[in-house]
């Protein structure tokens, strides 16, 4: 037992060794590998010290940079598509299944009526969105060609009045207005010739940091580890039947017509879950609408969340492995037991040739690159 503020008693309960836990964990398989590899690349057998050897060899390996790019690719595609379409989706059926929760004229009709009265609820918000979007990016586009305001911060301020404007009259409208507000987005971003772009990009980039920090602020004070072991045992099972069940057979299935990608490749796709705060945003719609059940949604919801990074997030590497999608790293040349100075450049085997000795058998007659050392 310890003493907490003006001497009252602290007692290290079972949620303080979870929290402890949590800690340590975070620290042995996040904060040390990063930290073992960061400082490991500033060394090498090649030299005493600290030196940038394993950089020049990164940068001068063509296969290297190749694969960092391809990952690069592999990782951004999904990403993207599920911004453009799987948030905005999993958006849109959030919105409909609290409206229709919290309607009991709407519980009443039935399995089929429930799924009737959300069809239209989705394909009118969509087409009042869609439509809200493109009358008011296009009305923006307008003004903001003929508008000439005399301080530059102003355009920023602008834009961001009319993205409130897109979502507010949408919402009014029964539409959708987050789809409202991306396409206005997107045809402010593409069609219009917005003075001083760079200040308005660095001011949304600062809206975009401070709308993160409220919303991790919102999530640590609605998150409550003492009426999260109640929801464990449900969320366990939901979250291991979504791990190697149902992500599974969604992504064989969606990439099924695409015939280039192997079994492996799709298997790793479907081993890449949750792991952002997304998820946990959209399961706060029940609460703040009051729904019966809400708190245990969320704390079902954040269980998953956190199983999905713990399990598939600290995975990524070693199941690319397993699977032969990782890039093997480059053998290391051999030295005859000499040690290279860095300052003399790389040691490489070159294995002569017939075209190599076309001109003569002689070590001059071989066309070597300049300041090769043999």
């Amino acid at each position: 037992m310890l003493k907490g503020k003006k001497g009252q008693p602290f007692y290290k309960d079972f949620w303080f060794w979870v929290k402890i836990l949590i800690f340590v964990v975070f620290l042995l398989f996040l904060v040390y590998p990063f930290y073992t590899l960061l400082v490991n690349s500033f060394y090498s057998t090649k030299s005493d010290g600290v030196t940038l050897y394993n950089f020049q060899r990164f940068f001068q390996k063509k296969y290297y940079y190749q694969a960092l790019g391809n990952s690069l690719k592999i990782s951004l595609i999904p990403t993207l598509l599920s911004v453009l379409i799987g948030v905005p989706m999993a958006y849109l059926m959030t919105i409909i299944c609290v409206q229709i929760l919290n309607s009991p004229e709407k519980m009443a009709q039935g399995a089929f009526g429930i799924m009737w009265t959300g069809t239209w609820i989705l394909v009118v918000q969509i087409v009042i969105g869609f439509i809200v979007g493109l009358a008011v990016g296009f009305g923006a586009k307008y003004i903001l060609e003929k508008v000439s305001l005399p301080g530059n911060s102003l355009y920023s301020i602008l834009i961001l009045s009319i993205g409130f404007f897109s979502n507010g009259i949408a919402s009014v409208l029964y539409g959708n207005g987050l789809l409202s507000l991306y396409i206005t987005a997107i045809i402010i971003g593409n069609k219009v010739d917005i003075p001083n772009r760079r200040d308005v990009l660095k001011f949304f980039d600062g809206m975009t940091w401070l709308m993160q920090l409220l919303m991790f602020l919102m999530l640590g004070l609605l998150a409550r580890p003492s009426m999260m072991f109640q929801s464990l045992p449900p969320a366990l099972m939901i979250g291991v039947f979504m791990l190697f069940v149902a992500r599974p057979a969604s992504v064989f299935l969606t990439l099924a017509p695409f015939k280039d990608l192997s079994a492996k490749a799709k298997l790793f796709t479907s081993w890449v879950g949750l792991k952002g705060a997304g998820p946990i945003l959209f399961a706060l719609y029940p609460v703040i609408a009051g729904l019966e059940g809400s708190d245990d949604i969320f704390n079902i919801v954040f269980i998953i969340t956190l199983l999905s990074l713990l399990t598939q997030g600290m995975t990524l590497s070693s199941m690319a492995k397993r699977l032969n999608l990782s890039y093997d790293e480059d053998p290391e040349v051999e030295t005859f037991g000499m040690e290279i100075p860095e300052e003399m450049g790389l040691l490489r085997d070159h294995t002569v040739t017939e075209d190599d000795l076309s001109e003569g058998d002689t070590l001059r007659d071989l066309h070597l690159p300049h300041g090769i050392r043999v």
